[in-house]
């Protein structure tokens, strides 16, 4: 991109303010009671991740210095002008989760009664 056409006055952003990241609930518990829980080399088998849209209720859920600085569109927090025109700076925030289904799982003891 040449940055000789860029508005008189733009600046791009010097960081991002998050980065990428992804969080694995560990040990993943197996079964009604969670007393089971899936070794984490076996957790690339488990189901494909699904989208999980934020709430309004979940912007009170922020960190405090985060709170009012998005809000909720579409299902994603957003910092920005418009989710459908977005711009450089602009922040979207989205969650996946693995979750409620159905795996099937077989178990070896190892000494143990």
């Amino acid at each position: 991109v040449d940055s000789a056409n860029h508005p008189q006055g733009h600046l791009n952003p010097r960081a991002m303010p998050f980065n990428n990241h992804t969080q694995m609930s560990l040990p993943v518990r197996v079964g009604y009671s969670g007393r089971l829980s899936l070794d984490k080399d076996l957790n690339h088998l488990l189901p494909s991740p699904q989208f999980a849209p934020v709430e309004a209720e979940d912007l009170s859920k922020l960190q405090r210095p985060l709170q009012g600085t998005f809000k909720l569109s579409d299902g994603y927090f957003f910092r920005g002008r418009d989710i459908r025109m977005p711009s450089v700076g602009d922040v979207r925030v989205s969650f996946q989760v693995v979750g409620g289904q159905h795996v099937s799982a077989l178990l070896r003891l190892n000494n143990r009664v």
